[in-house]
């Protein structure tokens, strides 16, 4: 994950040093790594003081202030009241309501762990979904990629989604879709939730929106493949072709409330957040 610039300004938010632990109530034991989502502690949550943590634990989307800007190790990170030694500081880019950040849709996290999506079956134009999907309609706009089997390399628009599974797209696969086959989904670009991977550095490919837990606001997808300059997704001019070796990009600001109520805090920079 990368800052493109904030939207206000043109240019990029330049890293400041903060206090930096990636666990919430433990001296951090874990890699971190650069390019995740950080956040600050919540105000009633001050057991151990504040301090700026990764992004994925406690509740999701809570007080997000940035991206980290530097690989963090497993050794040498530690609270605010740790009884060893005193907290250290990263670096860490700040993202404001109007920063615009990019993800990608990467086959792997950071940490090596697949990032793809698979048990699908179906006919030609017709996929189900294994996993379900929660609300019609969701992802009318999206897109599907297929990394292996008949239909490896190709790209897919998505025209329709019922709340059973089912996924419509636009142009025919070139065979009918199997459990064995992986693919990655492409969000379409003005979700305001998506599910980021293991690491927090890029976006996990998942089709049911239930599961869709990290409040962003999508504006744009993207491609790039060898051969082919990084361009915007379109329809017109993606839909049905076979691209090999492509990758996959959301970009999108950091938002922060995920329901109407407000529930989930928003970006840490909007206020006391209390």
């Amino acid at each position: 994950m990368r800052i493109l610039q904030d939207m206000l300004s043109g240019i990029k938010p330049v890293p400041k040093d903060m206090i930096y632990n990636g666990s919430l109530a433990a001296d951090c034991v874990t890699a971190r790594y650069k390019g995740s989502v950080a956040k600050f502690m919540n105000f009633d949550d001050l057991d151990h003081g504040t301090f700026v943590t990764f992004g994925g634990l406690a509740t999701i989307g809570e007080r997000v202030c940035g991206l980290l800007e530097e690989d963090v190790g497993i050794t040498g990170n530690y609270l605010p009241d740790s009884t060893t030694y005193g907290p250290v500081y990263k670096k860490i880019a700040p993202c404001f309501v109007s920063t615009l950040v990019e993800a990608e849709y990467a086959r792997a996290d950071r940490a090596g762990t697949d990032n793809y999506d698979t048990n699908y079956s179906g006919t030609t134009t017709a996929i189900t979904c294994g996993d379900g999907i929660t609300t019609a309609d969701v992802l009318i706009g999206g897109w599907l990629y297929f990394l292996n089997g008949p239909a490896a390399n190709q790209l897919h628009y998505i025209t329709d989604n019922d709340n059973g599974g089912i996924i419509t797209v636009a142009t025919s696969v070139a065979a009918a879709v199997v459990a064995a086959d992986d693919l990655l989904v492409i969000l379409p670009p003005h979700v305001n939730k998506c599910l980021f991977d293991a690491t927090y550095t890029g976006i996990l490919s998942e089709c049911d929106d239930n599961l869709w837990t990290h409040p962003i606001q999508g504006l744009s997808t993207w491609i790039s493949a060898p051969g082919i300059p990084k361009q915007k997704l379109s329809r017109d001019l993606h839909d049905g072709l076979s691209i090999a070796n492509a990758r996959f990009y959301h970009q999108f600001t950091f938002s922060g409330c995920i329901d109407d109520n407000a529930a989930t805090i928003p970006n840490a920079w909007c206020g006391s957040n209390r």
